[in-house]
């Protein structure tokens, strides 16, 4: 299911899916920025996630630890495809890191290899019916990489105008927005490819 960006929609998702269907295995699916030295398209495997937020206790409480079994299985698939693999802690930041000092100072601060907006709170969602819970996702832009323009204008209404007069405003902002397109893009052909591989030996194997 496509959850959208952020947490509350994560959780509203997540929601929905656990309480209709019976799941076997919580994915966190999709892109992610790199805290780690990567190239775009590469593989990325949690351990564990926590939400990056200014209260601690609240990031410790929202630590969740991902099924050992479901990581080993993506290693084994990505080493039969012989696809570049970090495997480690992920953050899950509140807003979209996007300016490259931002995802120096998390990369930093915290050790993770990858930053999204969604894992923990499908981690969340998981651990309260004891399922387990794996992330699985590709580089969508690098560690040392500001993006062309703070994408969180466009994620409040309020701000999108700003966020256009901004873009239009600046030539070289639309050359970058269109470097991420085709970044997002490599990313979503290297997800594709990797999810066709790893659910076809899932289910060969009598665990998808």
């Amino acid at each position: 299911m496509q959850t959208g960006v952020g947490l509350d929609k994560a959780a509203a998702a997540c929601h929905s899916v656990l309480q209709k269907y019976e799941i076997g295995l919580v994915v966190s699916a999709g892109l992610a920025g790199a805290l780690t030295p990567a190239r775009i398209g590469e593989l990325l495997i949690g351990t564990d996630v926590r939400i990056e937020a200014d209260d601690r206790a609240a990031c410790e409480r929202m630590r969740h630890t991902c099924s050992s079994e479901a990581v080993t299985s993506v290693q084994q698939t990505a080493a039969r495809m012989a696809m570049p693999t970090h495997i480690g802690s992920f953050v899950t930041s509140l807003r979209i890191l996007w300016h490259a000092a931002e995802k120096q100072a998390v990369a930093e601060r915290t050790g993770a290899i990858a930053v999204d907006m969604e894992s923990a709170m499908l981690g969340a969602g998981a651990a309260g019916l004891a399922i387990p819970f794996a992330i699985v996702r590709h580089v969508s832009d690098l560690r040392d990489e500001s993006l062309p323009v703070d994408l969180n204008l466009f994620t409040r209404p309020a701000d999108r105008l700003t966020g256009v007069v901004a873009c239009v405003a600046n030539p070289s902002c639309l050359a970058g927005l269109w470097r991420l397109r085709r970044q997002m893009h490599a990313a979503t052909e290297a997800m594709s490819l990797f999810y066709s591989r790893w659910l076809d030996e899932l289910s060969e194997s009598g665990k998808g």
